[in-house]
């Protein structure tokens, strides 16, 4: 089910397209309204309009208002024993997603786990949901220092990632190739890593809403090649770290 009634996300999309923020904060507020006035507050559809809300909100820099509506999310959906549906594991990872980003990886891990299981019980391995729950516990795994368990997460889930998102998706595979090149980077597994960061910087470079993750992936492949010049010195390694080193400074 899509996180957006489609009024409220053309709405909203076509006022951040247009560089108004307020007015997309605006078509989100009222539809967070509509949902508390027609139907109570056990009801999922106010938890997926409390969720967009918050991600808006968390997008915007403002986390103290964010956070509250992403922990109201899941304490409705917990109220009513609805945890079983994908739209609840949704406010549970998204959530966790937060409290990660936020450098709060104790608090996440919980709920990263719950929704990775929940949504592999609910939805199955390949579902993008799925896929997406998986990658939120590989970033936990990051950010923990623990990159074995994130390949052990996310290697598996490559060929179901690549199908689930394609096309106009590109831009999702390449945040995913970014986490699994700089998980595989960690355990010395070089040559694969390359191989990832180097089509995760390619997907990524392209989509001027994605300038911060194409440089992420240019600083990924930096690391990677300094780390791989101390295993192999003399193999040219230290030049490529060098450019792309000044290619995630400069910003391409």
């Amino acid at each position: 089910s899509t996180l957006f009634p489609y009024t409220t996300l053309f709405r909203s999309r076509a006022a951040l397209a247009a560089g108004d923020a307020a007015g997309a904060e605006k078509s989100l507020r009222e539809d967070l309204a509509r949902c508390r006035a027609s139907s109570k507050d056990d009801n999922l559809v106010t938890v997926r309009s409390l969720n967009r809300l918050a991600a808006f909100l968390h997008g915007q820099g403002r986390n103290g208002e964010a956070e509250p509506l992403f922990v109201e999310a899941v304490e409705i959906a917990r109220g009513v024993r609805r945890t079983d549906s994908p739209d609840a594991i949704e406010s549970i990872r998204a959530l966790g997603a937060f409290l990660l980003d936020e450098g709060r990886a104790k608090e996440a891990e919980p709920l990263l786990r719950e929704a990775a299981a929940s949504m592999r019980r609910v939805r199955g391995e390949a579902h993008p949901e799925t896929l997406l729950a998986l990658a939120g516990l590989a970033a936990l795994h990051l950010a923990v220092g623990d990159p074995a368990q994130a390949v052990g997460v996310l290697a598996p889930a490559e060929p179901a990632f690549r199908a689930a998102y394609a096309g106009n998706n590109a831009s999702m595979l390449g945040l995913f190739l970014l986490d699994l090149g700089q998980a595989r980077t960690g355990v010395r597994h070089f040559n694969d890593a390359e191989t990832n960061l180097l089509e995760a910087h390619a997907l990524l470079a392209p989509s001027s809403s994605h300038a911060d993750e194409s440089r992420s992936a240019a600083r990924a492949l930096a690391d990677l090649y300094t780390l791989w010049h101390t295993a192999s010195p003399g193999a040219g390694h230290a030049k490529t770290a060098m450019l792309w080193r000044e290619r995630a400074i400069g910003g391409e």
